[in-house]
């Protein structure tokens, strides 16, 4: 069946057995195991848990994880389409969609692949070589070989600066401090470049409109706001703050 290709094996894990991505935990998120936290304690109270003598400790194990997953994902009658399939609707010069974009980014320019090798404590599908089925992907859907997105990586690097930006100025880097992005970004403060990361925070959590009046994370606002209202200092003319491109 599609589970034979461990590529399709990766596509129905990469969020992991539990409908839930790490990379969006929410710390003040009201529903069950709708976070991290929420999750471990859930699995912590199993782990507990006496095992009855007619219960195998593999089945109270799975139980778990399916009402961690029927909470978060309801049950659904959608089949998730398998590779081929994907790789197909890639291929069709009349498709549109974010995702097709973004995976054409990923081979060209930012290869952010999420992988999972064997011998590591990845909690996903392992495989030999991981980037090796990221680069057959690239390879399948656009063509681009493995050298290719080695050099465009490196370009890449070379004209933004990698983690140096090349020392640019005003740019305020923002992170949740579990979000498996992380060590990907900033998060050393530069000179004229400062980062903030923020306690418990998943991707982009903070820009989420939800959360602004939240007091747990109005403090990283209210640290937002002061340092782009320094950049901009609203008390002087346009053309003499800090900059700006007007003369």
């Amino acid at each position: 069946g599609d589970l034979d290709d461990p590529r399709d094996q990766w596509m129905r894990t990469g969020n992991g057995l539990l409908g839930f991505a790490v990379k969006a935990n929410d710390p003040t998120c009201p529903d069950p195991y709708c976070n991290v936290a929420k999750i471990c304690e859930k699995m912590a109270a199993v782990a507990a848990e006496t095992v009855a003598e007619s219960e195998s400790e593999e089945q109270r194990w799975l139980e778990a994880l399916v009402t961690i997953e029927n909470a978060n994902s309801p049950p659904s009658n959608d089949k998730t389409p398998n590779i081929k399939t994907r790789i197909e609707w890639v291929r069709n010069p009349a498709t549109r969609g974010h995702d097709k974009l973004h995976w054409f980014l990923k081979c060209t320019q930012f290869p952010t692949f999420d992988t999972c090798s064997t011998g590591s404590q990845c909690p996903w599908v392992r495989m030999d070589n991981s980037l090796k089925y990221f680069f057959s992907i690239c390879k399948d859907a656009f063509n681009i070989t493995h050298e290719e997105i080695v050099r465009g990586s490196a370009e890449t690097n070379q004209r933004y600066g990698g983690k140096s930006v090349n020392n640019t100025d005003n740019i305020l880097s923002i992170n949740g401090d579990v979000d498996p992005w992380l060590g990907l970004s900033v998060t050393q403060s530069q000179p004229g470049s400062p980062a903030i990361v923020i306690p418990g925070a998943g991707h982009a959590l903070w820009a989420l409109m939800s959360k602004i009046d939240d007091s747990d994370f109005k403090k990283y606002y209210d640290e937002i706001l002061e340092v782009v209202s320094g950049w901009l200092d609203l008390r002087k003319p346009a053309r003499l703050r800090r900059g700006s491109s007007l003369q």
